[in-house]
């Protein structure tokens, strides 16, 4: 869960960043390619490099109402 949609898709692009970093596909010389620079654009380009469904990520929005106040005791 996240505060908000930037925090949410700062965590999809990080996570596919690490996830490209061990499973970059590669050139014809066997070179890795370079991150897209897009998290969308990574997960396209594994699949189509897999041959093979990736992982997704689905950003949904949800209102939680969260009530402040003191925190329960151990007692109840």
């Amino acid at each position: 869960m996240f505060p908000d949609e930037a925090a949410a898709r700062a965590a999809f692009d990080a996570h596919m960043r690490e996830e490209w970093k061990s499973n970059a596909p590669e050139d014809e010389q066997g070179t890795p390619l370079d991150y897209p620079g897009n998290p969308e654009e990574a997960v396209r380009t594994l699949r189509a490099a897999a041959g093979r469904e990736w992982g997704t990520w689905e950003l949904t929005r949800h209102e939680v109402d969260v009530e402040l106040g003191p925190p329960p005791s151990i007692t109840e």
